[in-house]
């Protein structure tokens, strides 16, 4: 049974999904350029169309933080 994350209930748990089925479906021959585009555009920042939001921190005085 598949399901649709915009539609997956936050209290349900996540559906495993085992590395044969990801085999199944993903070919390195098909990822390689969808992975190095996406790098390519992470590199131009907004122009490339991502949006990396600002990092937070959050400091802990009583761990040294």
């Amino acid at each position: 049974m598949r399901r649709d994350f915009a539609t997956a209930r936050r209290d349900e748990p996540p559906e495993y999904i085992s590395a044969s089925q990801v085999r199944q479906v993903l070919r390195y021959e098909d990822l390689i350029p969808t992975i190095e585009k996406s790098f390519v555009n992470f590199s131009d920042r907004e122009s490339g169309g991502i949006v990396q939001p600002v990092r937070l921190q959050v400091p802990v005085k009583e761990h040294r933080g």
